[in-house]
């Protein structure tokens, strides 16, 4: 049995996050339906989890790619009570294609970073774009706000058993 999108683009998320300190004591809700899980640990921030499973390439950067994530009201209303006074992680999980399908792009946002970028006491959906420059730190763009998310935030840890 082949594992959908979903399954392969938030496995590698959900299975970073849980080999981390917060891994214990963790309430995980998905919803595959809406392309998107929760990570809830007993302490610290909890994490929301979305993916989109196939990139666009920018025109202007050669071999530059660019994902769009929407956030409608009702996604923006959960967050909103996932947060623990204010402290909320956001892990964008972008697909590729071809050979490079099996290693995602991984964008991990911090609380403050979060609260830079969405508005989680707004009703209205708002939208992300991740970019991807060759060799270059990620992206995350909401209107004229630019973040800059280096890639090692969220590299797969080494098994020293193996």
């Amino acid at each position: 049995m082949a594992a959908s999108e979903f399954e392969r683009l938030h496995g590698v998320a959900l299975t970073r996050l849980l080999c981390g300190p917060a891994g214990r004591d963790v309430r995980v809700e998905m919803r595959p339906d809406e392309g998107w899980s929760s990570l809830v640990p007993a302490r610290g921030p909890a994490a929301v989890i979305r993916h989109r499973p196939r990139p666009r390439h920018l025109r202007v950067v050669p071999g530059g790619l660019t994902w769009r994530f929407a956030f409608s009201s009702e996604q923006l209303t959960r967050m909103r009570g996932l947060t623990r006074r204010g402290r909320l992680r956001l892990v964008l999980v972008c697909g590729r294609e071809g050979r490079q399908a099996q290693t995602p792009e991984i964008a991990l946002l911090v609380p403050r970073e979060v609260e830079r970028l969405l508005d989680l006491s707004s009703f209205l959906e708002q939208r992300l774009i991740v970019q991807a420059h060759p060799r270059k730190e990620l992206w995350v763009l909401r209107n004229k706000i630019k973040v800059k998310v280096p890639r090692s935030r969220f590299k797969p840890r080494t098994n020293p058993g193996t």
